[in-house]
Formats: structure tokens, sequence, C-alpha cells
């Protein structure tokens, strides 16, 4: 659905096996307009009354609009918990652009991108500090 980021990560067998360390982000335009944002929770999966406590990750995306493309912002709150990465891989993709887009920067430097019918990759992003991704 436009409008909506999806996390994912590699299949496994149980919730034992899940890290969360890697994760495909996919973010899924608006045709006409976009501004929205998601979240993404981690804790350790045992602790009772995580959040409360503190013990989280919070992952927090937003998409909006910029005067000549795209503007992409993450970062995360929360004081970690134990067995927490200390910082998470992410691979970007973003679903629906029209044309492919000339310039991909991240934290003002220029990266490499993929362009894929409609889909742009952004890999081998982290969540080590607050990031914006200007495509343009």
């Amino acid at each position: 659905r436009g409008g909506s980021f999806v996390p994912l990560t590699e299949a496994i067998k149980n919730t034992d096996e899940y890290r969360g360390d890697d994760l495909n982000i996919l973010c899924f335009l608006e045709k006409d307009e976009n501004n929205f944002s998601g979240e993404v929770y981690f804790d350790d999966g045992y602790l009772k009354g995580a959040y409360e406590k503190g013990k989280y990750e919070l992952l927090n995306i937003s998409c909006s609009d910029a005067d000549r493309g795209l503007v992409i912002n993450y970062s995360v709150e929360g004081d970690g918990y134990e067995g927490a990465p200390e910082s998470r891989k992410i691979d970007l993709s973003v679903v629906g652009l029209p044309t492919s887009p000339t310039l991909v920067r991240v934290n003002k430097k220029e990266v490499e991108f993929k362009w894929n019918n409609g889909v742009v990759e952004i890999p081998g992003l982290t969540t080590s500090e607050p990031t914006t991704i200007e495509i343009q």
C-alpha cells in the first residue's frame, strides 16, 4: 500500500533465531503526495514490560516530498536492551518512483544506487547515526 514502510528480514524457523541486525525496508510511495512515517520496535523478546522499562529501541522513519525529489529520514530512540546490536544494517528500497533518480545523497554525501523498474535500491545504510536520504 502506498504511504507505508515495510521492514523485512531473512526467513527464520522460530523467534529465538530472530536478531534484527540486518533489515530490508521497503518504502511504498503514494501516487500524488508523500508525507508519511512509521516505526519499527525492537526488544529482547523476553523482558516483560520492556517498553515501560526503557529496554527497547525504536527506529523512527519518515518520508516527505521535497522541492526536487524525496527526503527519507530515520533515527533510533530508546535505551537499547541486552543483546541489541550496536548498529543495524539497512538496505532501503523505494517503490513507486516514476523515473530513475539522477542523484541520491545520504547525509549530504552522494552514494551509488540501483534502479530497477520503478524501484530505487540504496544498500549499506546503518542506524549508527540519524540519517537523511535525499533522492532527486
